[in-house]
């Protein structure tokens, strides 16, 4: 079983069980023919038996104690389907022929999300006696059940950071999952003299495939490197600026939302530190805030800590904005992100409405009338009908699309109006 659980490939268990024989015994030690010829490519992958043995194009195998056969189908990490014919040829009698099929999926189109793991919970390198034990960097891929993924190729790529060491990767930062999804990278440090402060180094996973689905994944961790008895580096931050894009977030309520992708789920938070004369501050950690506004309603996750860029830049991203709390009486409301470096803080706020109230907005005059313009005496025993038309034009008399308006009768007595409307 050693070519069959190596660590390089899937498979795929195949059992074939031929009928009790003309005793109602258990059909043991039966010969099995194996065509393959003709019926898939050999590269798409190959068979082997229960001792590792290969099987080739009208090889013969015996049946078990129970009458069975046992295959297994190493797919070289390709999918599709895949097709072979048995046969058993009595001595006496017609052979019995079976088609059998089975479908392999790749790996990779079994990926739902990577979940990089915090380095030592989160503890700092500390190289002020050289290099320390290391341990391994880890990050799980799993599925949308949340189990792992098994033979995944990880890639791991360094960060571009100033004073700060080299990873050196086995394997060129490749790692391939175990049998729990986990793709564990063992590294060393190069070039640590040029620590001289507390510094963060950040780090990327990427899952690419074309059978991934979703691909490609991309995820960012972070290693903390520290040294004794350095004064934290006083940064003096003379520009902190929190800024949300866009700062007017307007969901679409229209009927036709569904199909309509023009619209985002995302805002994008960028926190600007500087220095004075307008320098940027490098590596600095930012940590974001989702505040809770009055209303008591929360609107979307994001990361608690980005790390700034060569600009002085932290970018985070607001993901998944529910707008299930937002009714008609109450279609409005705020989000709030607070950043903080440790000592300066900013926040910034954005409005959050329905694309209808927005059309709203828009109109500056309301036009309504009869589609049949005539005035007469209705007979009390016979019935009217007409359409009535509503226009609503903005401040340029032109029209203003997709403005909800609402009918109502006033008098109680007479007649009704239809909920249908164009």
């Amino acid at each position: 079983m050693n070519k069959i659980n190596d660590g390089t490939t899937s498979f795929t268990e195949v059992n074939i069980s031929l009928s009790k024989d003309e005793t109602n015994l258990p059909a043991t030690s039966k010969l099995i023919e194996i065509n393959l010829s003709g019926i898939f490519d050999a590269s798409d992958g190959y068979f082997l038996t229960e001792n590792s043995e290969p099987v080739y194009d009208a090889d013969h195998i015996l049946t078990d104690a129970l009458g069975n056969i046992k295959l297994y189908w190493i797919d070289e990490g390709k999918s599709g389907s895949r097709s072979f014919e048995s046969e058993f040829a009595p001595i006496l009698g017609e052979p019995i022929k079976s088609q059998n099929s089975f479908t392999v999926i790749s790996q990779y189109e079994k990926i739902d999300n990577i979940l990089p793991s915090m380095y030592d919970y989160g503890n700092p390198i500390n190289l002020s006696d050289g290099i320390p034990q290391l341990y391994p960097i880890q990050v799980l891929v799993v599925d949308e059940y949340h189990n792992g993924v098994e033979y995944i190729d990880v890639y791991l790529n360094q960060g571009t950071c100033n004073n700060c060491p080299n990873l050196l990767l086995d394997n060129n930062g490749i790692s391939q999952t175990n049998s729990d999804g986990i793709a564990s990278f063992e590294f060393d440090l190069w070039d640590i003299g040029v620590v001289t402060d507390n510094i963060t180094l950040s780090y990327t996973f990427t899952v690419d495939n074309p059978d991934l689905v979703n691909g490609p994944l991309i995820e960012t961790e972070y290693l903390n490197f520290e040294i004794d008895n350095v004064a934290p580096e006083t940064y003096e931050v003379d520009v902190f600026e929190l800024r949300l894009e866009p700062s007017d977030f307007i969901f679409n309520d229209l009927p036709e939302a569904v199909n309509d992708s023009t619209y985002s789920d995302e805002i994008i938070i960028e926190a600007t530190a500087k220095r004075a004369g307008g320098f940027p501050i490098e590596n600095l950690p930012i940590y974001f805030e989702n505040i809770e506004p009055a209303s008591g309603n929360s609107y979307g996750t994001l990361d608690e800590m980005v790390v700034t860029d060569e600009n002085g830049v932290a970018t985070n991203i607001l993901r998944n904005i529910n707008t299930d709390n937002l009714t008609p009486s109450n279609p409005i409301d705020e989000i709030i992100i607070r950043a903080v470096t440790g000592i300066d803080t900013a926040t910034a706020t954005a409005i959050i409405r329905p694309q209808s109230l927005e059309n709203i907005y828009k109109v500056d005059d309301l036009d309504f009338y009869f589609l049949q313009n005539i005035n007469f005496t209705v007979d009390a025993n016979g019935t009217f009908t007409d359409i009535l038309i509503a226009q609503v034009l903005d401040d340029n008399n032109a029209p203003v699309e997709d403005v909800p308006i609402n009918f109502t009768l006033t008098t109680e007595d007479i007649g009704f109006i239809s909920s249908d409307t164009e």
